[in-house]
């Protein structure tokens, strides 16, 4: 199904925003991005809830030398009337910070008129695979 552009781009602004904090985000700026019953994989095949992913977002807003994250071939695709589906590669460029890069997917729902994440997921990936 069809997404509209404004939804893409939205849904794109919010994975930018957990993807690269900066210290100006406050765990009270970025909470609201979380649906309840929130859940990730990570590439390191560990699962976490709201409470521990805001906390490593938060240690690693405060670390100014940190690389950004590029999302690279960044597609959202519908997949019920208020769900959609983000899918992406994630880069973070040569250097201090550096890691593999991660094929990442993520659920967004919509509640209350506003979109939020529902499910993440982080997989190691071959250099240069985009989803």
């Amino acid at each position: 199904m069809n997404v509209q552009r404004d939804t893409a781009t939205e849904i794109r602004s919010f994975e930018e925003r957990l993807a690269n904090p900066v210290a100006r985000e406050t765990k009270g700026s970025l909470e609201g991005l979380f649906a309840p019953g929130f859940r990730e994989v990570g590439s390191s095949g560990r699962m976490f809830d709201v409470e521990a992913v805001l906390g490593a977002l938060g240690s690693v807003a405060e670390r100014p030398s940190r690389s950004v994250i590029s999302l690279e071939g960044f597609r959202v695709e519908r997949v019920a009337p208020n769900v959609v589906l983000a899918t992406y590669l994630a880069k973070v460029p040569a250097g201090p910070g550096w890691r593999a890069p991660t094929l990442r997917s993520s659920l967004w729902v919509k509640q209350d008129g506003r979109w939020q994440i529902l499910f993440h997921q982080g997989t190691p990936a071959a250099e240069g695979r985009a989803p």
